[in-house]
């Protein structure tokens, strides 16, 4: 399988849409404090586009990119912002990135209609070279978790 990749800025000319609608940070903060989650501050993610394989791949960063990469990869039926929470928790250890697998979230969907884990697994080894996440510690669940272990 070739894998094509183009810079972040160059997804189709497109801008990332926003990491969230209207008032979704601070529901999100609401919503973490009520559970007890402990962060030392609170963090909004930048939503960022990756063009890898022919599809533009929408993820969230986290910021700390002087930290260790860690990227989290979301289940089926799930997307990026299934981490927000996780996120939060970790940020202060790790450079912390939530992927939109194609057909997930924000991301593109697959034109062939192609999601089988072969592509699914170019996608994210094509993502992380993309943004040049070094040795990314990978955290993933059901689908993602398989992705991760692949």
């Amino acid at each position: 399988m070739t894998t094509h990749t183009r810079s972040n800025s160059d997804c189709e000319g497109r801008t990332a849409p926003e990491a969230g609608p209207q008032g979704w940070f601070e529901d999100t903060l609401r919503a973490a404090d009520d559970l007890g989650l402990d962060f030392t501050e609170p963090a909004t993610p930048e939503s960022r586009l990756a063009s890898v394989n022919g599809i533009c791949l929408r993820y969230l960063d986290w910021g700390n990119g002087h930290l260790p990469d860690l990227l989290f990869i979301h289940g089926f039926a799930q997307q990026a912002h299934s981490w927000d929470f996780a996120a939060l928790a970790v940020r202060d250890f790790y450079h912390v990135v939530s992927l939109d697998l194609r057909g997930h979230g924000e991301s593109d969907r697959s034109p062939s209609g192609a999601y089988t884990f072969d592509e699914l697994y170019a996608d994210v080894d094509a993502f992380i070279s993309a943004i040049s996440l070094h040795s990314p510690a990978l955290c993933g669940l059901s689908l993602g978790g398989t992705l991760a272990y692949m």
